[in-house]
């Protein structure tokens, strides 16, 4: 398992002892397709690592008076989600959802958290990591509300 963990973005950078305790805190879950992993919103109580399956991530909207999840993005092999357990305050931001069956490394909050408070320099590089995975999610939004805003100014000029 120590060779797969390497593969994971959030442990890029990180020595083979360094793996070998992450190792140690994983469980391997697995999801049936359509099962919910947790909800947006929920306390984050674990990191993910996708192995094999695709999940999908999904973000309530409200509209009107109706609230309904669209989806966000999939994570397929080799992906992480669920960083929220590593980032104050702790909760998730998506729902996932096993979009095919699929099979993930679980790493609980409390373990992980605890491994890179004992380790500074393993938690160091894991929480430069994990900024790097949320800046890319910051651009992914950036993205589709830059789409969004072209969107309606185009809809608006079509009016005029």
């Amino acid at each position: 398992m120590t060779e797969q963990l390497v593969r994971f973005s959030i442990f890029e950078g990180l020595g083979p002892e360094d793996l070998a305790a992450i190792k140690k805190l994983c469980k391997t879950k697995k999801f049936q397709k359509g099962e919910q992993i947790f909800k947006e919103g929920e306390q984050a109580t674990s990191l993910f690592l996708v192995c094999a399956g695709e999940i999908e991530l999904r973000s309530r909207v409200s509209y009107y008076s109706a609230t309904v999840e669209i989806p966000f993005e999939i994570k397929v092999p080799r992906a992480v989600f669920g960083w929220s357990a590593v980032t104050h305050p702790h909760k998730y931001t998506l729902s996932a959802y096993a979009k095919e069956d699929s099979e993930v490394l679980q790493i609980s909050q409390a373990d992980i958290q605890h491994l890179c408070e004992t380790n500074i320099r393993l938690g160091y590089i894991v929480m430069k990591n994990t900024a790097r995975i949320i800046g890319g999610r910051f651009q992914t939004l950036q993205a589709a509300l830059a789409k969004e805003i072209q969107d309606r100014l185009r809809s608006k000029d079509s009016l005029a």
